[in-house]
Formats: structure tokens, C-alpha cells, sequence
């Protein structure tokens, strides 16, 4: 396991994130959370301002580093090349990590079903984006 891979892939995971969730939540899709009912999460993404957008990027690189050390851990186990790879892990941190947290969130808060079709799609891409960028560089 080489740590200056896993954290440099981790950390380029987590720009890829950051810049991925700004061009979508931030300026392509902000038109969703508009969207009524309106819930607790949009009212801090209506109201964002610069520390909490910090705090949250911050967040998305450390989540990326973590990412990037559970990548070093099975990636000789995953089948195909390093594309495939990164997409598999993707996906595969998709369904584990994120699908029971939006549906913690369908059970317990007021969202709209655009909101929560959107998050869907829109982690999904994140994740296959962020693990696709630590696959490209820590391959071995």
C-alpha cells in the first residue's frame, strides 16, 4: 500500500467531487431545491455561504481519502482493468454506503420526489466520478 498514492488519489477524488457537486448542485440542478416541500437540508443549500460550503468541501476530501485507502484494500480483487475497476468500487460504495442513507432520508424527511430522484442520480455519479479518478491513479 503506497500512502502518498492513497493520498494523493483521495485528495483528487475529493476536488473531483467538490467541482462535480458545485457545477450540479450549486448551478445546473439548484432549480430542484426549490421545489416544494422544502426540507431541512435545502435550507442550508439555499442559504449557502462560504464556511459551510468549506466545511462540506473539506468533508468531501477526507470522505475521498478514505475512499482512496478502502480502494488500495480490494482493489486487486475487483475483476478488469483500472477503469472498470474504479467504476465497479463506484458502484459498489454506492450501494453500500449511500442507497441506506437516501432511504433513512425518504423515511424521515419531508423531500419532494424530484429531490430525492435527483440526489439518487447525482451520488451515483459522484461516487463512479470520484472512484474513476482514484482508479486512474492508484493503479498498480
Amino acid at each position: 500500500m503506497n500512502i502518498k498514492k492513497i493520498l494523493l488519489a483521495g485528495t483528487v477524488a475529493g476536488v473531483c467531487s467538490n467541482l462535480w457537486g458545485l457545477f450540479t448542485c450549486q448551478w445546473l440542478f439548484k432549480w430542484v431545491y426549490f421545489i416544494e416541500p422544502i426540507g431541512v437540508y435545502q435550507k442550508a443549500m439555499l442559504n449557502s455561504e462560504f464556511p459551510w460550503l468549506f466545511s462540506i468541501g473539506v468533508g468531501k476530501i477526507i470522505l475521498a481519502v478514505i475512499l482512496a485507502f478502502g480502494y488500495a484494500i480490494i482493489s486487486k480483487s475487483l475483476p478488469g482493468k483500472t477503469i472498470t475497476k474504479g467504476l465497479l468500487f463506484g458502484v459498489l460504495i454506492y450501494f453500500i454506503g449511500v442507497l441506506p442513507i437516501r432511504f433513512s432520508d425518504y423515511m424521515s424527511l419531508n423531500l419532494s420526489a424530484a429531490i430525492r430522484i435527483y440526489w439518487l442520480v447525482n451520488d451515483l455519479l459522484s461516487f463512479i466520478i470520484s472512484a474513476i479518478a482514484i482508479s486512474l491513479i492508484y493503479k498498480e
